[in-house]
């Protein structure tokens, strides 16, 4: 497991705070937001975690993302839903699971489905297409 960072006190932080169990199968890295630091479909699936609300280029960065896995390797893509109060950041930077989607598909991915039924977050799933 690789987990990329994208500030070098967060990627330390995973490496201290990492069971030593543990480090010799989960690898912190860093990177940025449009350059992962692993060879060509070189990953089975790409996670990305409350972080679309914040790239810059999110279609650069899921094409980075196409660009790391393997044929057939699926990107899970979890945000903060619009409209729900609480937790998270503020309402204006969230983004609808369906413009999610839209851009995960315009990035190359096929197969993109929307998850259903959870409170807070919404779920993306796609699929890197034979031959990318």
């Amino acid at each position: 497991v690789y987990a990329v960072g994208t500030a070098s006190a967060m990627v330390e932080w995973q490496r201290e705070n990492t069971p030593a169990e543990l480090l010799d199968r989960i690898h912190p890295v860093l990177g940025g937001e449009t350059t992962i630091p692993l060879d060509d479909a070189s990953a089975d699936l790409a996670v990305m975690m409350n972080v679309h609300h914040e790239l810059a280029d999110p279609v650069a960065s899921y094409r980075e993302a196409l660009r790391v896995l393997r044929d057939g390797g699926q990107l899970l893509v979890v945000d903060w839903l619009p409209g729900v109060p609480g937790e998270g950041p503020e309402d204006e930077v969230r983004v609808a699971p369906e413009m999610i989607a839209a851009v995960i598909a315009s990035a190359g991915f096929g197969d993109v489905e929307i998850g259903e039924g959870f409170e807070k977050h919404s779920l993306i799933t796609a699929v890197k297409p034979a031959s990318r």
